[in-house]
């Protein structure tokens, strides 16, 4: 049978309504079985044509998320240049959603945000710093002397 080459007898899985349809070989060595119902994820990049109202409405959220983004900066930088989503969540979430008004998603995407550009930095302090020693550069990075913009 066609899908015992993949090492899976055809129909295995039908008990729990995914049978093998699928076979595809790769490699001569590696062939691989798809059950028929895989679940796939399509990102479209789409073009939205808003009214003046639901412009300034998108606009409003835009700066808000923005200066949110520039608070909790600030916030990690003047604490010692930190890094951790979960700690600058914990500290300025109800900030955020106070004084911005974002939604709760937008809330917790900030300071993980945040944390992900200090992370960023602190691999290229930590990158110079070896390049410094190994004599490969002499110039010091200055990514992390003022906040980030």
């Amino acid at each position: 049978m066609h899908g015992e080459e993949c090492g899976v007898p055809f129909g295995a899985g039908e008990e729990l309504g995914y049978p093998f349809t699928h076979y595809t070989t790769f490699d001569k060595r590696v062939k691989t079985c798809y059950p028929s119902r895989m679940k796939q994820i399509i990102t479209a990049k789409l073009k939205l044509h808003t009214t003046q109202k639901q412009f300034a409405a998108l606009r409003q959220t835009q700066l808000a998320y923005r200066d949110a983004l520039n608070a909790v900066s600030r916030y990690a930088f003047a604490h010692g240049k930190m890094s951790s989503g979960r700690a600058l969540q914990r500290e300025n979430y109800d900030e955020i959603r106070l004084k911005y008004g974002l939604p709760a998603q937008m809330a917790c995407n900030v300071p993980r945000q945040v944390g992900a550009t200090y992370k960023t930095l602190w691999t290229k302090v930590k990158q110079n710093a070896a390049h410094r020693k190994a004599g490969q550069t002499r110039k010091r990075y200055k990514g992390l002397d003022q906040p980030p913009k």
